[in-house]
């Protein structure tokens, strides 16, 4: 890609070091240094999260939306569309967060081109090399709401400002508030999968970035209005700083209360960003935003396929990298807000009815003449076939020895970890 001029940015699923020891280190040494050098020449390495990987597979889808999210936000930047180019084994089944899902997950298959790694290899078996990894056997896991109560949420946490300044006296109004608040918030057509609340702080999770921006909004919107209707009932009117972050978290019953709670550093940043927030307005952290942007992408194409229309509702607009309170460090911050009336969405440029072939560069020619080329995604008699041709070779045996994500005993030492202090999020 380098060579060819482009501009090449990763995102990794979790931790570098797990990263490496799940991913990398079973291709050997020169395998691994390939990886570190490959991250060297990269314009920016992106976290979807900074934490442990744990066993937990759906990590790396959640790096696939967030990458699907950043890239949108990127081609809506340069006025283009995103395109998907995905090397795969084209083996039945799919990996959490692997090729195969990924391509499921993937809403134009216009703008889909597939490298057929296992008919390249077999085709030229010697691109594999001697130092190629050792292929471990194909392990699908298991489904990535039932890891150890560790999922993928959404979460708000809101702070009510003026509060503290209310006396005694206005406490009844500020329950009528709260009440009123409830009320409004009915309008946006959806619960929080958990909401929890301590004097003048709310906390909310859903599974979904969609419902949650609109959740967001829907809020600020209510305490505005209330603070026109009741402002004989306060000093001052009261308002909200909100923010939004999403990210991998601890499902669990809590042992103290009896009732279902959320646990995890997520949380914690989620609410760090909270007291940085500027009143009135709604925070969200990159990966809140990717998340959101991948759904609405997802939304729109589904739309469009369907010949219905669809209403661009919200705008992420860029703030910065703010510091965090209570030195939790620094994230890149969107502050979302709706889209207006007279505002349009920016369109992508038209896509040609057939891609053309890129002309090969000199320096790739090799790559070229050995078959690594795009092509576009195949029609639906071809993916028959090719499923067809799968099956087959799995009923023989075939195929057995294909790349998958190896699953380590439960009581092998966890990999030493050596953060080199720096923090990589998504946009620094």
């Amino acid at each position: 890609m380098l060579e060819r001029g482009a501009e090449v940015n990763v995102v990794m699923p979790f931790a570098l070091d797990d990263f490496i020891a799940n991913d990398v280190r079973y291709g050997g040494p020169r395998w691994e240094m390939r990886f570190k050098n490959a991250l060297k020449l990269a314009a920016s390495v992106t976290y979807a999260t900074e934490e442990r990987y744990l066993g937990h597979d759906m990590l790396y889808r959640f790096a696939n939306q967030c990458l699907h999210g950043l890239a949108t936000l990127r081609s809506g930047f340069l006025g283009t569309s995103p395109y998907l180019l995905a090397v795969w084994d084209m083996m039945p089944g799919s990996l959490v967060g692997g090729a195969g899902d990924f391509i499921d997950q993937w809403e134009d298959i216009s703008r889909l081109r597939l490298i057929d790694l296992d008919g390249l290899l077999q085709k030229h078996p010697e691109l594999l090399g001697p130092d190629g990894p050792a292929l471990p056997n194909l392990d699908f896991g298991t489904d990535e709401e039932s890891q150890q109560g560790r999922v993928i949420r959404t979460m708000l946490f809101c702070d009510i400002a003026g509060y503290s300044k209310l006396k005694e006296e206005n406490t009844p109004d500020f329950l009528e508030f709260l009440a009123r608040l409830k009320e409004g918030l009915a309008a946006a057509g959806v619960e929080p999968t958990s909401i929890n609340t301590w004097g003048d702080a709310i906390f909310a999770v859903m599974d979904k970035a969609t419902p949650m921006a609109e959740y967001a909004l829907t809020m600020q919107e209510v305490v505005t209005r209330l603070g026109e209707e009741m402002h004989n009932q306060f000093p001052k009117p009261l308002n909200l700083r909100i923010s939004l972050h999403a990210g991998p978290v601890f499902e669990a019953i809590d042992p103290i209360c009896g009732r279902k709670n959320f646990y995890g550093s997520h949380i914690n940043r989620a609410a760090r960003l909270e007291p940085v927030t500027v009143i009135g307005h709604v925070y969200a952290t990159q990966q809140f935003v990717a998340v959101l942007t991948a759904e609405q992408s997802a939304a729109r194409s589904e739309a469009v396929n369907n010949g219905e229309p669809f209403e661009e509702r919200f705008v992420s607009e860029y703030v910065g990298v703010l510091s965090l309170a209570k030195d939790f460090g620094k994230q890149t911050v969107y502050h979302l807000r709706r889209r207006g009336p007279t505002e349009t969405a920016a369109e992508p440029e038209a896509l040609p009815e057939t891609a053309p072939e890129p002309e090969p560069v000199p320096a790739l020619e090799a790559e070229a003449e050995a078959g690594i080329i795009e092509r576009p995604a195949p029609g639906v008699e071809t993916v028959l076939a090719t499923v067809a041709k799968m099956m087959e070779r799995a009923e023989n045996g075939e195929g057995k020895n294909h790349r998958g994500r190896k699953k380590k005993a439960k009581d092998a030492p966890a990999a030493d970890i050596a953060f080199d202090g720096e923090t990589h999020w998504p946009g620094t």
